[in-house]
């Protein structure tokens, strides 16, 4: 099992949301890039980025807060939220992401994730987050009406190999907005919501 600790970013700052919700922020780092350091002083092998702002807009706001993380941690760096256009693939590509993590898009435009995967390959990771079994889009602000494991069901259609689908979420995470369930190349896992992600590979 590979830990992903995770950096949600907004306004500038590590932060996390309570359930999802953009008006109970606590702040955890206000330099995310130092945070990413000290997980990976701590051992982390991957850091996972998480752009609240780009999530919550629709386009990225934390590139270059990204890419400086890239170039200081020295281990691989995943990424996602707002990520909503290819262009925004390409900037995140070229400022280092080993990982892009598509979510909405995943809901919304089918088409785009497979010229997603067809340009990037195994650099494209599935995120589906859920609340109550519901998929969640657009930053946990709507629910697409689409079961999370009916979207699931439908990634490797999408050129998306699927992840196992768990079962009821856990008490303990409750509070936390739900899980978010991760796919990328041939490793599967998810991502508890809230302090670090866990990552489970088949």
């Amino acid at each position: 099992m590979i830990v992903f600790p995770a950096i949600d970013i907004l306004g500038g700052a590590a932060v996390r949301l309570a359930q999802g919700d953009y008006e109970r922020v606590t702040v955890y780092n206000n330099d995310p890039v130092a945070q990413a350091r000290a997980w990976v002083e701590q051992g982390a092998e991957w850091v996972h980025v998480v752009d609240l702002d780009g999530a919550r807009d629709g386009t990225p706001g934390n590139i270059d807060v990204v890419q400086t993380i890239v170039q200081q941690v020295g281990v691989p760096v995943q990424v996602g939220g707002g990520i909503r256009s290819h262009e925004t693939l390409e900037r995140l590509a070229d400022a280092g992401a080993s990982r892009m993590v598509l979510g909405t898009k995943l809901a919304t435009d089918p088409q785009f994730v497979r010229d997603a995967v067809a340009a990037h390959g195994e650099a494209i990771v599935a995120g589906v987050d859920a609340r109550g079994g519901e998929v969640q889009i657009a930053g946990w602000r709507k629910g697409a009406r689409l079961p999370a494991t009916e979207l699931i069901a439908e990634l490797s259609g999408l050129g998306v190999a699927a992840p196992g689908v768990h079962g009821r979420q856990p008490r303990r995470h409750a509070d936390r907005g739900g899980h978010r369930r991760v796919r990328g190349g041939r490793r599967g896992g998810w991502l508890p919501r809230g302090g670090e992600r866990r990552y489970r590979g088949n």
